[in-house]
């Protein structure tokens, strides 16, 4: 055991990750894009994410790992006085971001753009945006609920009846 002489040994418990945090780290990850987007906006270039697909090779029948390119839509846009206004969204839904419906950060430059970005993104992942989050989830689950418990299947007359087959099942 001389090999471990050199090393620096702990006790570590590893910790579970919870729908919070997953929450947070996609909010990020999606932040971390739209910053992408910004920077090559102000470079002059396109942006071109890409994520891997599994294809199968035509010549050897096998399974390969493939670049292919990611669609990203802007969450910024130019307004009619010049300025960029910017939403942040989670999902397909715009995160209200003030009391009053406000949904979108109005900044005078890509510069400006990049820098409320960052900030962002750092608030998310310190757990300020944790509220914001929760409401979206909150919303995706009740429907699921809902949907899993049978309010919206077909051909159910009642809740003690059977479910007959529906769209769900198709």
């Amino acid at each position: 055991m001389s090999g471990l002489q050199g090393l620096k040994l702990v006790t570590a418990k590893r910790t579970s990750h919870t729908p919070t945090t997953l929450r947070r780290h996609k909010l990020a990850n999606k932040l971390q894009e739209q910053l992408d987007l910004v920077v090559a906006r102000q470079e002059g270039r396109i942006h071109t994410a890409t994520r891997t697909q599994w294809q199968e090779d035509a010549e050897t029948g096998q399974r390969v790992p493939v670049q292919v390119p990611k669609r990203l839509r802007e969450w910024f846009w130019n307004t009619d006085t010049g300025k960029i206004n910017a939403s942040v969204r989670y999902g397909t839904n715009t995160l209200s971001l003030a009391r009053g419906g406000k949904n979108a950060i109005e900044v005078a430059d890509l510069e400006e753009l990049h820098a409320a970005f960052t900030a962002i993104k750092q608030a998310v992942l310190a757990g300020e945006w944790t509220t914001l989050l929760q409401k979206p989830a909150s919303k995706h689950a009740k429907g699921l609920a809902n949907r899993l418990n049978g309010a919206e299947h077909e051909g159910m007359a009642d809740k003690t009846s059977a479910c007959q087959p529906c769209h769900f099942a198709k």
